[in-house]
C-alpha cells in the first residue's frame, strides 16, 4: 500500500508521485490509475517496470500483487478526504 493525498492531487500529478515512489526501484515505464468507483472506495495504481526484478521490487514495498513486469499498488489516502466525493458524481 502507498499512502499519498489522493484526493487533492489531480490525476496527472497522482501518476508523477506514484512513478516518484517507484523509481527508487529502477525505470517506471508506465503508470495507470484506476479510480474509485460506486462499488470501491479505494485507489489502484497498475504500474509497469522496465523488467520483472524492479516490478517484484516494488510490490515487495507497496504492492498488492505482480504480473510480470507490473505491479498492483493499493493507494490510501494519507489526509481525511472523501475519496467519493472528489471522484463519484451521483
Amino acid at each position: 500500500m502507498l499512502t499519498l493525498n489522493i484526493a487533492n492531487l489531480a490525476e496527472p500529478d497522482l501518476r508523477k508521485a506514484i512513478a516518484s515512489h517507484c523509481s527508487e526501484f529502477g525505470t517506471v515505464k508506465v503508470v495507470n490509475v484506476l479510480l474509485p468507483n460506486c462499488k470501491s472506495e479505494y485507489v489502484v495504481a497498475v504500474v509497469t517496470m522496465a523488467t520483472p526484478a524492479e516490478a517484484a521490487a516494488v510490490d515487495r514495498k507497496f504492492g498488492n500483487a505482480k504480473v510480470g513486469s507490473t505491479a498492483v499498488i493499493r493507494l490510501e489516502q494519507d489526509v481525511k478526504g472523501d475519496l467519493l466525493r472528489r471522484f463519484i458524481r451521483h
